[in-house]
């Protein structure tokens, strides 16, 4: 079993040409066990109230999508101890926290740190509590690993860009349209082939419109069918115009225009006019790479656990 949390590591934002809808964010799962040796449920969930806290501080948040890199922790009890305390014996024990960051597909380490905590108490429940208590949720060594991990990962994409360009280019080949820009939407913004992706995640895009504008419109008819003309509005708003299906997708819309009140076709229309402006319609296009890449993430995502993940 494991708990799968997901957030994204940002690290700025430049844009996408005139836009601002795709950032330069990397992906990053937060991967906490549902057991750890030595631990209680109780206490895993202290480790993982301490996780979030810390990534909450350096620059981890939002919604992400992509599994492939990891960030995980690891709680080791290397030595405990019972000494006389005066009134009663006083247990010690000497811990070792760490944080990861991995990428899963290829099991390499991007980053890592640790610290080093002795916690006291009672008995040897008390005295992990107050190890968990210590561990800091901003520390110089956190700042430093997150600094140094995003680095590594901008260098491996630059390394390996002309593969995923090239990766992606054969999933379009093969009409896998989703697969490529899945791929190509997970590639951030500073790397030196950047323009190039952007190109190819549009080229890729109006592959995909007019390989799909079918579908939308087919759906859309089902639904007038069954005379659910909002739904069907709704469907038709993600059809994109500018395909090979524009002149079937207009007669469409007419057909509900007849059917639906006047100020909800006014809405419909307004927020089609997007298409009639480039970085409106550019902006539209990104959400839909976005929705479509999550989408495909969500039905292909491999099943991890945290000891798969760790060893």
């Amino acid at each position: 079993m494991r708990k799968l949390l997901i957030f994204c590591l940002f690290f700025g934002s430049k844009g996408f040409a005139q836009t601002d809808s795709r950032d330069n964010s990397i992906a990053i799962s937060v991967v906490i066990p549902e057991k750890l040796e030595g631990l209680s449920t109780t206490q895993i969930s202290k480790l993982e109230t301490k996780l979030r806290s810390i990534i909450s501080n350096y620059g981890i948040g939002g919604s992400g999508y992509s599994t492939n890199f990891v960030v995980y922790p690891k709680f080791e009890i290397y030595d405990n101890s019972t000494v006389e305390g005066g009134i009663q014996k006083l247990t010690l024990v000497n811990v070792e926290f760490s944080l990861f960051i991995k990428q899963i597909d290829k099991n390499l380490i991007f980053g890592s740190c640790n610290i080093v905590l002795q916690g006291s108490g009672k008995d040897l429940e008390v005295a992990l509590n107050n190890a968990i208590q210590q561990i800091p949720v901003k520390d110089p060594k956190f700042s430093e690993f997150i600094s140094s991990s995003r680095l590594k990962i901008i260098e491996y994409y630059n390394l390996n860009c002309p593969n995923f360009l090239s990766q992606a280019r054969s999933y379009t080949t093969a009409n896998e349209f989703e697969r490529s820009l899945s791929l190509l939407f997970e590639i951030p913004n500073e790397v030196n082939c950047y323009q190039e992706v952007n190109n190819l995640i549009m080229e890729t895009y109006l592959k995909w419109a007019n390989n799909n504008c079918k579908k939308g419109i087919h759906e859309a008819q089902t639904l007038i069918a069954a005379q659910k003309y909002i739904e069907a509005l709704n469907v038709l708003s993600k059809v994109d115009p500018n395909t090979n299906c524009e002149n079937e997708l207009k007669l469409t819309i007419d057909q509900i225009g007849i059917k639906v009140d006047q100020k909800q076709m006014k809405e419909f229309n307004e927020n089609m006019a997007r298409y009639n402006d480039a970085i409106e319609l550019e902006k539209f296009r990104l959400s839909m790479v976005q929705e479509i890449s999550i989408s495909y993430f969500h039905r292909t995502q491999p099943t991890y656990n945290y000891m798969m993940i760790v060893d």
